[in-house]
């Protein structure tokens, strides 16, 4: 039986901390992603994040970028290994959609890695191939998902 998980729009200091030890181990020690990449926050700037726990365990995180006008971005998006492919990556990318829904956007966007295409497929999404990122060391594929407008949603 899989454990109750919490997604925490991070607020607290500790919760932030769970988000760096997440990327670090995912994107620096997983990927070989180079930490000033990595880690491209402005320190003036504030950045939201989303970090999905077990407990005390942390287990993924990615941040949501609310700056555009038309879409909420979903970025970073990191699941520590030893619990991946356990529906935890879908968990977390639902919490984003729901925090960019409730800010009043009806899209999101992902800039996904060109190996995790099929994942956010399977979650709605529609890959856009005809935007291209040249400055990037990997393949990235813009990726867009339509929500249903609160016309078309279901009062129940």
């Amino acid at each position: 039986m899989k454990k109750m998980t919490t997604a925490y729009r991070v607020s607290e200091i500790w919760q932030l901390a769970d988000v760096y030890y997440i990327r670090r181990q995912t994107k620096i020690h997983g990927h070989s992603v180079d930490h000033r990449m990595e880690f491209d926050e402005d320190f003036n700037e504030k950045y939201h994040y989303i970090l999905l726990a077990q407990g005390d365990d942390p287990i993924g995180t990615c941040r949501v970028n609310f700056e555009h006008q038309d879409y909420g971005k979903i970025e970073r998006v990191a699941i520590l290994e030893k619990f991946q492919h356990q529906g935890f990556g879908r968990e977390l990318i639902s919490a984003a959609e729901d925090w960019i829904e409730d800010k009043g956007f009806a899209k999101a966007v992902i800039t996904s890695v060109d190996t995790a295409v099929g994942f956010y497929e399977k979650l709605g999404y529609t890959p856009n191939y005809e935007i291209k990122y040249e400055d990037t060391d990997f393949p990235i594929v813009y990726m867009a998902k339509q929500f249903k407008s609160i016309d078309q949603r279901e009062v129940g």
